[in-house]
């Protein structure tokens, strides 16, 4: 590496190769070039240098041969003090100096919008500004950081936690706070995905760049106009994991899968980028399974969703403090079966705790959340009448209910979500959307336990409701009538196996059910199922 003593712009380039969801991502090639000289030529200037960090393990010394074939800059450090490899690779530059930070997975980040970037960090005077999805609107990976060399080496003097040497600029941000880029465009580009994370991610960047003869010149804003939305039904899909931790399912005929069986699964759905993991202290040893698997996977992006107890040892006597230590008890072993310091998302698993024991339950779980125990809150219904009385809850942002194309019963609930969703964050999650399998079942025995006779009339009907709008099969028709729901966030789908799991997705690619088909399928089902079948609970199992 040739550093610069004058230089006072560097452009950082952090890349390896382990990578825990996609090993080696940052030598998979994009328009004819490894992803990560691509990232880095589009990131050249006359007015800085690019310099790229990697580790000093074994497994990166290939991709710095790459970098040398393709005449790059480089440095090597420590794998895990990512803040030390920093302050280590630029020791020759003054204090002055300002680093842009860039990662080698995303390389829609060029040159003019680095200068533009720079400029504006120059001209408010700060000591840190970022480009991000959620605050400048630009897509997800289309970000970067910029502060003073004289920062980062401040952090690595002070800094004492093992996530701020890792993630380099968190004690930056605390001390300076967080100046956020404004772009030249007026869109909203957030909801897009330009970072190359799992292999999905990989072939839908690979594909933007299709076609493009000035892969290195062209301009980032430009090619944002590249980017083709992700699946509208693929960024719903979430991973239900009852059937990880018990026998779950009136059609599930395999039991419960082993834990290697089970790992796959989770890493098929982390690499399908689903939303969210949902399981629950009620699910066997669900929540140890994920646990276990996110031991090798800390990196991944897929939030957690677990359940409280069902506090069955509370009795209506039950005083406050024993009504306390069931809560407590609850969210510790959560924490402890996932190994996480802190729940994504924490649901009551029955609706009636919201207001028992005249609301103990919920303020316990507030005062929890206020210790960062719990990052958000949230509730699982069974029945419209449930979401009625708790869709007004402001303290609660997801709600889980279940849902499919047989479901009739929820058309005022559904308004009623439909306003809260003008005024606040809640987040819809869908289960049973095969009502626990027996939608795709032709087992008349399954049927007559739900206690429906003319099942080959639903049967039909749902053969024949596929083929009218184009959907081929019963699953691929039940998974896309609730995933067109305007209202509807997220699709909580267990499956048997990662083949499974790949159907399902591949199902929910497709382009979604209109609004009049969606009508029209609805005015069809009416009275095809009386509505005590549609709550399993009731079933004769």
């Amino acid at each position: 590496m040739t550093e610069k003593s004058n230089t006072n712009i560097v452009v950082a380039l952090q890349a390896r190769t382990n990578s825990s969801r996609l090993p080696g991502k940052v030598l998979l090639p994009i328009a004819g070039l490894p992803l990560v000289v691509l990232a880095a030529k589009r990131a050249e200037s006359p007015s800085w240098s690019v310099l790229t960090l990697t580790s000093i393990e074994q497994t990166d010394n290939y991709l710095c041969e790459v970098l040398k074939q393709y005449n790059q800059n480089y440095f090597r450090g420590s794998l895990n003090n990512v803040l030390e490899r920093y302050v280590d690779s630029l020791s020759g530059l003054d204090d002055s100096t300002i680093v842009v930070r860039l990662t080698a997975d995303n390389v829609f980040p060029d040159s003019s919008f680095i200068n533009d970037l720079v400029k504006q960090f120059k001209q408010k005077n700060v000591g840190y500004m970022c480009a991000d999805n959620k605050h400048s609107l630009l897509p997800y990976g289309f970000s970067a950081e910029v502060t003073r060399l004289v920062h980062l080496r401040e952090a690595f003097l002070k800094a004492n936690s093992q996530y701020d040497l890792e993630h380099v600029t968190p004690y930056i941000k605390r001390l300076h706070g967080i100046e956020y880029y404004s772009p030249p465009v007026s869109y909203d580009y957030s909801k897009l995905n330009c970072t190359v994370d799992t292999l999905a991610d990989y072939l839908h960047v690979a594909e933007a760049f299709s076609g493009i003869t000035n892969p290195i010149t062209i301009d980032g804003y430009k090619l944002i106009n590249k980017i083709k939305p992700n699946g509208v039904g693929v960024s719903k899909l979430s991973l239900g994991c009852a059937q990880l931790g018990l026998n779950y399912g009136v059609a599930n005929s395999q039991g419960k899968p082993s834990l290697a069986k089970a790992h796959d699964i989770l890493s098929a759905a982390a690499n399908f980028s689903c939303s969210y993991f949902d399981t629950a202290r009620a699910y066997g040893d669900s929540e140890q399974v994920i646990g276990e698997w996110l031991k090798n996977n800390k990196f991944n992006k897929v939030k957690i969703i677990t359940k409280l107890d069902t506090l069955s040892s509370l009795t209506p006597d039950s005083s406050a403090a024993k009504v306390e230590s069931a809560v407590k008890n609850s969210i510790e072993m959560s924490l402890s079966s996932l190994g996480v310091n802190k729940i994504d998302v924490l649901m009551l698993h029955r609706a009636r705790h919201l207001y028992e024991f005249e609301g103990l339950i919920f303020s316990n779980l507030l005062d929890l959340k206020k210790q960062s125990l719990i990052s958000e809150l949230g509730v699982s219904v069974q029945s419209p009448s449930e979401l009625l009385k708790v869709v007004d809850n402001p303290l609660i942002s997801h709600i889980q209910l279940p849902f499919n194309i047989l479901d009739y019963r929820w058309s005022k609930a559904i308004e009623a979500i439909r306003a809260q969703k003008l005024t606040r964050k809640l987040i819809i999650h869908v289960r049973s959307i095969f009502l626990q399998g027996l939608l795709l079942s032709n087992d008349g025995e399954l049927w007559n336990k739900a206690g429906i006779k003319n099942y080959n009339s639903v049967i039909n009907w749902l053969a024949e409701t596929s083929q009218k709008y184009g959907q081929g099969t019963i699953h691929k028709l039940c998974l896309n009538f609730v995933s067109s729901q305007d209202w509807v966030d997220s699709l909580v789908c267990g499956v048997d196996d990662s083949e499974q799991l790949i159907t399902t997705a591949a199902s929910l690619s497709t382009k979604p059910l209109t609004s009049v088909s969606l009508n029209q399928v609805e005015a069809a089902r009416i009275d095809l199922i009386r509505v005590e079948a549609l709550d399993p609970s009731t079933w004769k199992c």
